[in-house]
């Protein structure tokens, strides 16, 4: 994401990439992301433009745990029916889905199987079907707790039962960040950011001497650094201190859990390009 201004037409693009380093010598590689950029950075360069006192550019790079429930995934309801019965007379049974009844012709004669079959075949909106044998299985096509399933033989004499064998579960999605976002939710760590882990970099990503339009912040979290769960991170500056909360945050990304431990580094690199 980037901030956009119609009259200007300057952008301001954030970037950013972790290399983790395991004990036992394994090395994940999540290669460039983008990250979005906040509306507090304007107030930054206006300050840094004006020479306000107190006030710097990049000084920290802040970890936030998130909230635990980013983590919590999707789960599908699953219901089984199990026919215990064939058919001793025509009819109909009823097989109710989250509240929602729909009937199914049997015929006398028909056995247990054959009665589990024609219900396999049947469709019903919301639910795929599966199984084998004289049961039916009815898997939900969303997320979240549905009403328990009901099954009715009717006069039917097809007699089953029917059991919610998974319960579902609405998965609450990770926030995507909004450029009015204040950095981190959840702040436990920041690392000072030194001068000279910050560069300029070429088109091609090349660190150079040479003054350009992007910047790269290269920090290492060392074994013992920020040990937790990180879910968040942010780039602050302004009037930040090692105070948590304090400063202008410039960007904000939030991210898959990483249970950092003291037998792993991170490397992390973000990249800021100004058109």
């Amino acid at each position: 994401m980037s901030i956009f201004n119609e009259v200007s037409n300057k952008q301001i693009i954030g970037e950013v990439r972790d290399i983790i380093r395991y004990e036992d010598g394994r090395v994940i590689d999540t290669g460039w992301s983008r990250n979005s950029i906040l509306m507090k950075v304007n107030t930054l360069i206006a300050c840094l433009l004006k020479g306000e006192t107190g006030i710097e550019g990049i000084q920290y790079w802040s970890i936030g745990s998130g909230e635990e429930t980013w983590d919590l995934p999707s789960i599908f309801e699953k219901a089984e029916l199990v026919i215990n019965a064939g058919a001793s007379a025509n009819g109909t049974v009823t097989i109710t889905l989250d509240g929602q009844g729909k009937v199914v012709n049997v015929n006398l004669g028909d056995d247990a199987e054959t009665v589990a079959g024609k219900i396999r075949s049947t469709g019903f909106a919301g639910w795929n079907t599966s199984g084998t044998g004289n049961k039916v299985i009815f898997t939900a096509t969303t997320d979240g707790n549905k009403i328990d399933a009901l099954y009715d033989a009717g006069a039917t004499g097809a007699v089953g039962s029917m059991t919610t064998i998974v319960q579902g579960v609405k998965g609450i999605p990770r926030p995507e960040p909004q450029e009015s976002d204040l950095g981190c939710v959840s702040e436990f760590y920041r690392k000072k950011i030194k001068p000279e882990d910050i560069t300029f970099v070429d088109d091609g990503g090349i660190e150079t001497q040479t003054p350009t339009n992007r910047l790269q912040i290269s920090v290492t979290f060392s074994a013992e650094e920020a040990v937790g769960n990180w879910r968040e991170f942010s780039i602050v500056g302004g009037n930040a201190t090692e105070v948590l909360g304090t400063g202008y945050p410039i960007n904000y990304k939030t991210h898959g859990l990483i249970e950092k431990t003291d037998t792993m580094t991170v490397e992390r690199k973000i990249r800021f390009t100004f058109r």
